[in-house]
């Protein structure tokens, strides 16, 4: 029994046997043959893939491995990519469709892009162009992208090649001219511009000019088709130069200077041409050289009547009036010169000052009031003093040369005390109810015209606008008035004149008189000492007021009453100090 067990066991480990050798020769891949197994390919070309499964004849499945490996059909034709970084391997795999086990792999070797720019080297000039080629090798597309190094400051290039040297450029310089290939822009290759150098001169080099001259500078640029210059003046107020190289001297500026004229190549803005400018110094000095300059037709009619002729319109001064400075004893006008040097101006005149301005084709100059303005000056130079003030003055005028600030000259001018003066001495007599002519001057001032007044009112007399005295009425005698009388030009100034007023005296005639009840008689008063003085102005007073008098000095006696005494008293009525007196006796009926 044992025996039979032995052989059913040796059969079954025999049919286990089997079983794992089909389960192993089925998980067992199955090989594809691909043909070709490997192949070199440019960028942009093909090749036809065959794949073979032995005993079958399965459908194929193609495929590529790896990003922007490439394509392949259906029926196994590799294209390679238009553009991939080179040299790289692509793996173009077979599989049996319907078998995923059955496989096949081939190899594409991408050969390496490269490029050949020609010429390597060249030289040229700013502003020229120049053709460049390129060759690309390792790919079916034979394009490339031209670039230059530095961005369009450095040129500019074509699609075709054609390089555009720069304009403007520092030279001597390079310029890299580059070329990368459209199919692999990893490979690129590189040119060199020489950029050839540009120089200038400049002629003359050196030009003395008076200030506010002209002087034309000629440059010359060699090594670029381009002649064009800049030209420019170094400093800020130093002139101004055309685009010609016409050079032109500032309206005003400092001198003496030295100017810098450059001159830049529009091709190459570091080749510089230096010329330098000597300006001599303007210089401004006291002088009557511009007499005969012509006038501003802008100027104040007051500049256009003309320099000094301000006393045909107002001559009222001749000559300086004393007191002032003992050196200069005589002064006549128009200008007023003293021996001391001193240069005066009447109040309410004016005077042209002079100044020559020297070294400048600008002769003109800017006048102006130092300090607190005192007066006003016009642009040709004439000062006037204003018409009222308080006198003395000093007054400083600068003129100024336009041409170059920083030179000016300053007239200092003293517009002297005005003086008021009695020019005859003599006493001013004026009886009450008289009159007096005063006589006063003004001097040093065109404008003669007083102000009369008197001292303390009209209690003390009245002055008319041309001094005619008029004595009070109700003045205490004798006594004297001061009349006063001011320059209207300088009111600061003035004289005091006297006028003495005699004492007045009153008679009375008669002495002593008698009347009857109702009788008149008639009293009669002289005056000494007023103007009148037979029918003076008197006030007439009765004491007692018995009987009544009249202005003329009737007096009527009443008709009733007894006997009786009455003074008759008379008194000026211009001075009521003044008095006499009478005595009249009324008999009885």
């Amino acid at each position: 029994m044992h025996l039979l067990r032995v052989p059913f066991l040796l059969i079954g480990l025999v049919a286990l046997a089997c079983l794992v050798a089909a389960a192993q020769a089925k998980d067992e891949p199955v090989r594809l043959e691909i043909s070709p197994g490997q192949v070199k390919l440019r960028l942009g070309e093909s090749k036809q893939f065959a794949a073979k499964q032995k005993g079958k004849d399965s459908p194929i499945r193609w495929q590529v491995e790896g990003a922007n490996a490439g394509r392949i059909t259906t029926n196994g034709v590799y294209h390679t990519p238009s553009e991939a970084t080179t040299p790289a391997t692509v793996r173009v795999i077979a599989t049996a469709d319907g078998e995923p086990t059955a496989r096949g792999e081939a190899l594409v070797f991408l050969e390496p892009v490269d490029i050949e720019v020609k010429p390597e080297t060249v030289s040229l000039q700013t502003s020229k162009t120049f053709q460049f080629t390129a060759k690309v090798g390792g790919a079916a597309d034979q394009r490339v992208r031209w670039t230059v190094d530095g961005g369009n400051g450095a040129g500019r290039i074509t699609e075709a090649g054609i390089f555009n040297a720069p304009s403007s450029f520092a030279t001597p310089g390079t310029i890299t001219v580059r070329a990368t290939s459209m199919a692999d822009p990893s490979k690129t290759t590189t040119a060199t511009v020489k950029m050839e150098a540009v120089s200038i001169k400049i002629d003359p080099d050196e030009a003395t000019l008076r200030h506010g001259e002209s002087k034309r500078f000629t440059a010359k640029v060699s090594g670029t088709p381009n002649p064009n210059i800049i030209y420019q003046v170094l400093g800020e107020g130093m002139g101004e130069v055309s685009s010609q190289g016409l050079y032109t001297t500032a309206a005003s500026m400092a001198t003496p200077a030295e100017v810098t004229v450059v001159a830049m190549a529009e091709s190459d803005p570091t080749k510089r041409a230096i010329a330098k400018v000597k300006v001599p110094p303007v210089q401004i000095v006291i002088g009557d050289e511009v007499r005969n300059r012509p006038r501003n037709p802008r100027a104040s009619p007051l500049a256009r009547i003309g320099r000094g002729v301000y006393r045909a319109m107002t001559p009222g001064v001749v000559r300086l009036f004393m007191p002032f400075n003992p050196i200069d004893l005589i002064v006549p006008g128009p200008k007023f010169q003293g021996k001391s040097g001193k240069r005066y101006v009447p109040l309410g005149g004016g005077t042209a000052l002079e100044a020559t301005v020297r070294g400048s084709t600008n002769d003109r100059v800017r006048w102006v009031i130092e300090g607190n303005p005192v007066g006003e000056i016009t642009e040709d130079g004439f000062y006037q003093t204003p018409r009222q003030l308080a006198t003395p003055q000093m007054v400083q005028i600068r003129g100024t040369a336009l041409a170059d600030p920083t030179k000016s000259v300053v007239f200092t001018l003293t517009i002297p005390d005005v003086v008021v003066h009695v020019p005859e001495k003599k006493e001013n007599k004026c009886l009450l109810y008289g009159l007096v002519q005063l006589q006063a001057k003004v001097e040093n001032s065109e404008d003669a015209r007083m102000k009369w007044s008197v001292e303390g009112g009209d209690g003390f007399g009245t002055v008319t606008e041309a001094g005619l005295y008029h004595a009070p009425v109700g003045i205490a005698t004798p006594t004297t008035v001061h009349v006063r009388a001011s320059s209207v030009a300088d009111p600061t100034k003035f004289v005091l004149i006297p006028v003495q007023i005699p004492a007045a005296s009153l008679d009375l005639s008669p002495g002593s008189a008698e009347v009857k009840p109702g009788q008149s008689v008639r009293f009669k008063a002289k005056a000494k000492g007023c103007a009148g003085e037979n029918t003076p102005d008197v006030i007439w007073k009765l004491t007692p007021e018995i009987g009544t008098i009249s202005a003329d000095g009737v007096y009527q006696a009443p008709t009733e009453g007894g006997a009786q005494v009455v003074q008759v008293a008379a008194s000026l009525r211009a001075d009521p100090t003044k008095t006499a007196t009478a005595r009249l006796k009324i008999r009885e009926k």
